[in-house]
């Protein structure tokens, strides 16, 4: 069953609103409420971030002190995106879920050590720093 709607505009008496502001949504009954509301400008809503996708800090993303040397710079990261040989590893689902388990743990390092005894992460890791370590663009 629908849920009724009611005009955001009229005060007198509730309307139901057939319509709603293309920008910010809200809802209207006519064209006369739809200028009166366009009186002053409205502006899009904000998109409210549910608070268990938010996910906290890890560690290494708190400290201040930590080791920015160990980071990827963004040269690096270039190397990386040029790379056929990177990219066709990429499209492995598997590599991809152990990426995601990785990214998305509280334990990184220990999701990373268990990501290392398996085949294809492990020979993805050694032509990332194979990449990395080569002089040349790939």
């Amino acid at each position: 069953m629908k849920k009724n709607i009611y005009c955001e505009i009229c005060s007198d008496e509730p309307k139901l609103a057939k319509y709603k502001c293309p920008t910010c949504l809200i809802h209207y009954c006519s064209v006369p409420c739809f200028k009166k509301h366009k009186e002053n400008p409205c502006k899009k809503p904000e998109p409210s971030i549910p608070e268990s996708v938010a996910q906290p800090k890890r560690k290494f993303e708190e400290d201040d002190e930590d080791e920015n040397s160990h980071r990827l710079q963004r040269e690096d990261l270039r190397k990386l995106a040029r790379s056929s040989h990177i990219r066709a590893c990429l499209k492995d689902s598997e590599l991809q879920q152990l990426v995601k388990s990785i990214d998305s743990s509280q334990k990184a390092e220990a999701a990373l050590d268990f990501a290392l005894l398996q085949p294809k992460f492990h020979e993805f890791c050694d032509q990332v720093l194979s990449v990395l370590s080569s002089t040349s663009d790939q």
